[in-house]
């Protein structure tokens, strides 16, 4: 059993960017008490969020309190197979909005099997139901909604595999999903909590469920087809795939959700290819196209290139407009020089291709070992944000004592999520 708690608080929106502790526009604390046995689980967890955004009303945020949580998966096979049952359950507070619980039971049994010509034959049976209670701060009105969501499902992969006597190999597999769900996941009077933030890719692409959440679902009979190809040399891989979602009507609520990328009887054709030599380059590009009209939803592009303790790093995006959020294209550029023992030379910049403005950019020098490490830099900042006009820092005085298990380096100038992308 474990207990745990984090705590983001802000007296002031603009006070984590004004002195670059931290890019954050949305803060989280929690608080959990966990036990685990085997493969089970079971938490209980209380949420606070605080938006820092301009357009944010924190009246308005749920507070989730309590999240519970329990999962019990056996160690032994039930009938060969795997079985798995979960329960999740949320209470939703608001000052202003409306207040909802929902609570979920979900069963579900999965049997890999394996063919003489090596085809991966994986059957899945599951069943799920959700009891949701909603009451209207604004009509007073209080009502139950209950739903049912069963399935069967069936994955099916057949990976060719040709390799040579000096270990070089190379794999072509197909993979294609079938799905029998009966129509009417998604009921009217169903709040939309947990699936707001909802997009066809590369990493859910070829799953049963492809949905975050529980509030919105996907029903009915579909389907899903890819073709996933890789090449394995002695000192790195290269790995593509490529596939597209179908079913056979359209859904309503899904197609009023933006940028889904699965407003129709098909999805976009999704795509993802990557390079990795380690420790020297590592590339990624993922890419979203809707066949229709030929237009890239989504272009991202990731190159890392490692010489010893000197780095460059350049990342890329590109997203379409969508209803209510602008598109977007950005560039960053960060390279670390190591030019005498510990001690390295930086520099980073941040370019919106679209407005043709610089947001960010910054250089400086610093010192890094084993225990610690120190860098002095300048640093400009192009936009503005409520109180915050553009301005210039110089100097930018980092300082960093290392635990044993610190992997970041001192010249990291830029925290992880200015290089986190994605529609807000």
């Amino acid at each position: 059993w474990k207990f745990a708690y984090d705590t983001q608080l802000t007296s002031n929106a603009t006070y984590l960017k004004r002195y670059d502790i931290s890019q954050f526009d949305r803060l989280a604390s929690d608080l959990s008490f966990v036990g685990q046995d085997g493969q089970s689980r079971f938490a209980v967890t209380g949420y606070f969020f605080q938006g820092l955004r301009a357009s944010d009303d924190n009246r308005t945020f749920p507070v989730p309190l309590p999240l519970i949580e329990y999962t019990y998966i056996p160690l032994d096979k039930w009938a060969g197979g795997r079985f798995r049952f979960d329960v999740n359950s949320v209470s939703l507070f608001r000052q202003t909005g409306d207040n909802d619980q929902r609570l979920t039971a979900e069963a579900s049994w999965r049997l890999p099997l394996v063919s003489e010509s090596g085809q991966l034959w994986t059957f899945q049976l599951d069943s799920r139901g959700d009891l949701y209670h909603t009451d209207s701060l604004l009509s007073a009105d209080s009502h139950y909604k209950f739903r049912s969501l069963p399935y069967v499902a069936l994955d099916w992969r057949w990976p060719f595999i040709a390799s040579s006597s000096s270990g070089h190999s190379v794999i072509l597999e197909p993979v294609a999903q079938l799905i029998g769900q009966p129509y009417g996941g998604n009921l009217s009077g169903i709040p939309n909590e947990d699936s707001q933030n909802i997009e066809i890719d590369d990493n859910n692409l070829l799953s049963f469920d492809q949905v975050p959440g529980y509030d919105v679902a996907v029903s009915g009979p579909r389907a899903n087809f890819g073709l996933r190809a890789e090449a394995r040399f002695e000192s790195g891989y290269a790995e593509a795939l490529v596939g597209q979602a179908f079913r056979l009507q359209d859904d309503p609520k899904l197609a009023a959700i933006p940028g889904t990328g699965f407003s129709g009887e098909q999805s976009e054709l999704v795509g993802r290819f990557s390079l990795k030599f380690p420790p020297y380059i590592d590339l990624t590009n993922r890419l979203s196209v809707d066949e229709r009209d030929g237009n890239v939803s989504r272009d991202e592009t990731y190159v890392t290139a490692t010489l010893g303790r000197s780095s460059a790093r350049i990342s890329y995006i590109q997203l379409s407009p969508i209803v209510g959020i602008p598109g977007r294209e950005e560039v960053n550029a960060q390279m670390d020089i190591n030019f005498y023992r510990n001690w390295q030379g930086f520099a980073a910049i941040r370019r919106d291709l679209k407005a043709g403005q610089t947001l960010n950019d910054e250089f400086g020098i610093g010192y890094e070992d084993e225990c610690l490490g120190i860098s002095v830099s300048y640093r400009r900042r192009y936009t503005a944000d409520r109180d915050l006009p553009p301005s210039t820092v110089f100097p930018f005085f980092r300082f960093k004592l290392k635990t044993t298990d610190e992997t970041v380096k001192a010249s990291s100038i830029f925290p992880e999520d200015v290089f986190s992308y994605g529609h807000p």
